[in-house]
């Protein structure tokens, strides 16, 4: 418990953004009383501004949260997730770029917020309403981008006088909920790793070359999906497991030796890779089930 409380924390990404949508109570109740039907049953929202406007804000708070979720693993459901403390730097760094992507975007929108109103009342035309609009001295207070890191809890660490027994309950409590998340953190990887060579099996087997053309046909990213996956499982082995690092070494040596275009030309090489890899799933399957 104490070595895995050193080896990561928790870490939650919050990004807020303005929707710019709006519940238009009036239009849905007029909809309602031309279908004559009751007015719990629908609603009409409204996009306050054109979507065009907010996309790039959009595209970054994807980006940063698929990223966030590729280089963490779950943690209960409470929107932090597990960072080993050799992928922290990695993530830190990655997340700057990021903040510093949606700042830029945030002042592009700022400066062009104005302007984006005045477009919106003539899209809008009778559904305008200004009302509904943040002061433009008030809008970027509706977006923010960040993360906080937190310390994996610790029965140790509970030291609440509540009297011996249930001081002991509540701290035996803390202990099955962090080896349950762990279990579930470390199968979120089995997962990764089955997926990501399964793939691979079940398209290099299938792959033909005939007289009327390429059957099974894959794309670059095969190989280019593992190859980053082998990079990523040290710091994703929170729990320091043997036999994944063992699995990932293989997965290393065996399955990212060849491009995917020397997988597509060469028989003997797609063989030997598919092989290899159908060995290697048939290890993971039996930590994934």
């Amino acid at each position: 418990m104490q070595s895995i409380t050193d080896r990561a924390m928790l870490v939650d990404l919050t990004i807020k953004q303005w929707t710019a949508a709006k519940h238009d109570r009036n239009v849905s109740q007029e909809v309602a009383q031309l279908h004559g039907s009751d007015a719990t049953m629908g609603r009409y929202n409204k996009l306050l501004i054109g979507r065009e406007a907010l996309e790039k804000l959009r595209k970054v708070a994807t980006a940063a949260g698929q990223e966030h979720r590729r280089r963490t693993l779950p943690w209960l459901d409470n929107g932090a997730r597990i960072l080993s403390s050799e992928g922290y730097f990695g993530y830190a760094e990655l997340m700057r770029c990021f903040e510093a992507e949606w700042e830029q975007a945030v002042d592009e929108f700022v400066h062009d917020y104005p302007a984006c109103v005045d477009q919106a009342q003539c899209r809008l035309n009778g559904l305008f309403r200004s009302d509904e609009y943040p002061p433009a001295h008030r809008i970027r207070d509706r977006f923010s981008f960040g993360y906080n890191v937190f310390p994996l809890p610790s029965s140790q660490d509970f030291r609440v006088e509540l009297g011996a027994a249930e001081t002991a309950r509540i701290q035996a409590s803390i202990q099955d909920q962090v080896s349950e998340a762990l279990e579930a953190a470390t199968r979120d990887v089995w997962e990764r790793m089955r997926t990501a060579v399964g793939h691979m099996v079940e398209r290099l087997w299938t792959y033909r070359v005939t007289a009327d053309g390429v059957n099974g046909k894959f794309h670059d990213t095969l190989v280019e999906n593992v190859r980053e996956l082998v990079e990523l499982l040290p710091t994703l082995n929170v729990t320091d497991n043997t036999t994944m690092a063992e699995l990932s070494d293989r997965m290393k040596a065996d399955l990212c030796l060849y491009s995917a275009q020397t997988l597509r030309d060469s028989t003997s090489a797609r063989e030997r890779t598919a092989a290899a890899a159908e060995d290697i799933l048939h290890h993971i399957e039996a930590f994934a089930a």
